[in-house]
């Protein structure tokens, strides 16, 4: 082998295939060490191949220094590493740096077509060279065996359509728990040879026969660099990170992105019917973000589609997340004026049973009651809507009272409020528009989707780019739930035409039913014939249907609470009801849940640490069952 200086030149270069291969092949035999300890550039017009590996449990491979090696090849793939069936275990490799003389783009990323292809090595550390002008730059495939526990560092992969690609093909395969530090990602090339195409920088995929298994690995400090529509006219999309029916949990950090078009981040679960949940997958980008989103992509940084969700992007300069958190809920629910019309404030409202009507109001008995823990839906739900315009991935909590845990519903509605009710099976039989990780939801009323059982701790929603808004709230499930509150964490996925987030401004849709958030209304006295909510000194419910001669509004002057009145023979069954007792006086709440006597009065003690038993219910006393008087006249 000999260096040839004009191993670019088409005309004059020297095809030395058969002696590289020749050598390669005499390193492996003798299991030396293959090393090229000065510069060397040379033409192959064939694939070559390496393969040291073998099967003897704990037995160090030989090391592999290729660096100085300078290949220009005239096939796909380029360079192959290693072979099917068997594990290159524990070396250090610095493959040769490889351009294919003549620029090509065509074959599957799925399918062997690397400049350099590393096959089923484990426990190495390997210094990445430069590949260029291939269908794919770096390749790494497991095929019948694991791909684990490597360190990469640097690569430099220009004018590929694939800067690097993970492919798992046959059972036994998988990518997993590997870290690649720095290195250079640049798609698109300037050859008339290109084809109209989408590019990407890191793809994972499956091959034929293989597991989508490409999970926990790590990517720090990447950069990489795409390509603008108007230098390169055939390129469709260009797109840094792409998994296609494989993946879960692979972080990557520090990354640098520049001239993309399209997502930063694709992610797609379902690939010719096999249905993958592909999730956990973060991307987090510095402040180094330049570029145009593409037209057709909905605008978002992070595209789920088929079976992919809790996949996110973050970067500090787009404001990444945001929280927001009702605060607690115990006084949300209060007394309209008229008998059992429990009223919620801005920015919640209320539905009853199965029906996706948004109320401010409901006067439907039992619905809804008092209890010191939290707002009790005994028939009903509770809920507010997220302003999806701008963020497409979420994660929810609900704080409610243990044995009282609710169910969760999800509604889908575009930008007029119109629900989206189409619905698509897909992996999860759910909604085209809403895909949920972490808990099991069915179709529930009207295009809305409920957890199956009661209680969902913390779920992961990702919505599509159709929806604008969406509900979220905690209904009654097998006993009445107690919401005492709920919150969410909302994850950049959108940028404006300016490439800024708009992250900022309210999530919550405060102004459905108009008025101040937080304000009280009334048609009547509260206490008149209401049963709901916990009122303070000095607490005002304001007239909602003012009219000359009648109270402008109605002042809390005393007690604490208003709740519904006790009964003999009667099942107090939720632990914090808000019960009235003593001749409605006195206001107490359910400690220990059960039935009441037949005969009596109720409770009528003021003391607020001795328990007072009915029957097999156990009551504490709050304070003084509240009242109210006018305020002045309207004019």
């Amino acid at each position: 082998m000999v260096d040839d200086p004009n191993y670019l030149d088409a005309g004059t270069r020297i095809d030395q295939k058969a002696e590289i291969q020749a050598w390669l092949t005499y390193a492996k035999t003798n299991r030396l060490t293959a090393r090229c300890n000065r510069p060397i550039r040379a033409y192959s017009s064939a694939t070559l191949n390496y393969d040291p590996s073998n099967d003897i449990g704990g037995q160090r491979m030989p090391d592999i220094d290729l660096g100085n090696l300078n290949l220009s090849i005239n096939a796909t793939p380029g360079f192959v590493l290693g072979s099917a069936g068997a594990w290159i275990d524990g070396t250090s490799i610095r493959p040769p740096n490889v351009l294919r003389s003549t620029l090509s783009w065509v074959g599957a990323p799925n399918t062997m077509v690397g400049g350099v292809v590393y096959m089923n090595i484990r426990y190495s550390t390997i210094y990445l060279s430069d590949a260029r002008r291939f269908p794919v730059g770096h390749q790494y495939w497991s095929e019948g065996r694991g791909f684990e526990r490597n360190t990469f560092i640097g690569g430099v992969m220009v004018d590929n359509r694939y800067g690097e690609v993970r492919c798992c093909v046959g059972a036994g395969s998988y990518i997993n728990e590997n870290v690649w530090l720095g290195g250079s990602c640049s798609n698109g090339s300037d050859s008339v040879a290109e084809t109209a195409a989408a590019v990407m920088g890191t793809y994972s995929c499956v091959g034929t026969g293989g597991s989508p298994g490409s999970n926990n690995n790590r990517v720090y400090g990447r950069s990489y660099e795409g390509c603008d529509s108007t230098t390169h006219p055939n390129i469709t999309e260009c797109i840094p990170v792409w998994y296609e029916g494989c993946g879960g949990y692979d972080h990557y950090r520090d990354c640098r992105v520049e001239g993309w078009q399209g997502p930063i981040l694709h992610v797609r679960g379902e690939v010719n019917g096999d249905a993958n949940a592909i999730y956990g997958i973060h991307i987090d980008f510095d402040a180094s973000v330049i570029g145009d989103i593409g037209a057709g992509n909905g605008k978002a940084i992070c595209r789920q589609v088929a079976g992919a969700y809790g996949n996110r992007v973050t970067g500090p300069e787009h404001s990444c997340e945001r929280e927001w958190h009702s605060g607690p809920l115990r006084d949300l629910l209060y007394s309209g004026g008229g008998t059992d019309a429990a009223r919620t404030v801005a920015p919640f409202i209320m539905r009853e049973g199965t029906s996706a009507t948004d109320l401010r109001e409901t006067t439907l008995s039992n619905r809804y009651q008092t209890n010191i823990y939290g707002v009790q839906i005994n028939n009903g739900i509770i809920g507010t809507y997220i302003d999806t315009s701008r963020c497409k991935d979420f994660e929810f909590i609900a704080d409610t009272l243990p044995g009282n845990d609710g169910r969760w519903t999800f509604a889908g509605y575009d930008a007029n409020l119109i629900l989206l009710s189409a619905t698509h099976t897909d992996a999860y039989a759910i909604e085209r528009n809403i895909k949920f990780g972490g808990a099991t939801f069915t179709a529930l009323y009207g295009g809305c989707y409920s957890t199956s059982g009661d209680g969902a701790g913390r779920v992961r929603v990702t919505v599509s780019d159709d929806c604008k808004w969406l509900f979220f709230g905690v209904g009654s499930g097998t006993a009445p739930a107690v919401l005492n509150g709920f919150g969410f964490k909302a994850y950049l996925a959108f940028e404006d035409a300016a490439g800024v987030t708009a992250l900022s401004g309210p999530l919550i849709r405060d102004t459905l039913f108009g008025g101040l958030e937080g304000q009280r209304t009334a048609t009547a006295n509260p206490a008149t014939a209401g049963t709901h909510g916990f009122w303070s000194p000095g607490q005002i419910a304001w007239d909602n249907t003012p009219t000359s001669g009648q109270p402008m509004a109605w002042l809390s002057n005393a007690g604490v609470a208003l709740g519904v009145p006790f009964a003999t023979s009667t099942a107090f069954a939720v632990k914090g009801q808000v019960v009235i007792s003593d001749t409605g006086t006195k206001a107490y709440y359910v400690k220990t849940p059960g039935t009441t006597s037949g005969s009596g009065t109720g409770p009528n003690g003021t003391s607020t640490t001795t328990d007072y038993t009915d029957g097999t219910v156990v009551f504490r006393y709050i304070g003084a069952k509240a009242a109210f008087t006018a305020l002045a006249n309207v004019p």
